[in-house]
């Protein structure tokens, strides 16, 4: 007979307490401006003037019509590029100011 075992990794552990502590979002926030320029590239995130994560919507404030447009017509390629990249959700949906 197998007994169950009550250990949990520390990853499990961790990601625990950080979601008690409502921390998830600011370290998920602070590894996607981290990682923004090498998700969109250069060329966007040069005219990405502001960036908030806020219970998974990414409120984007962009200086470029042009590109803000562009952005606008590939939100859901852009969420799933966002959520493939850190290999988990962390962005449900867009805002664009």
């Amino acid at each position: 007979m197998k007994k169950e075992s009550n250990q949990e990794s520390l990853k499990e552990v961790i990601d625990r307490y950080l979601e008690s502590l409502k921390m998830k979002d600011k370290l998920s926030a602070m590894d996607l401006k981290k990682e923004w320029s090498n998700i969109v590239g250069p060329s966007i995130a040069k005219h990405t003037t502001s960036m908030f994560l806020q219970k998974q919507v990414l409120i984007l404030r962009i200086d470029s019509s042009i590109i803000k447009n562009e952005l606008s017509m590939a939100k859901s390629k852009l969420v799933e590029s966002i959520n493939n990249h850190f290999s988990k959700e962390v962005v449900k949906e867009i805002v664009l100011k």
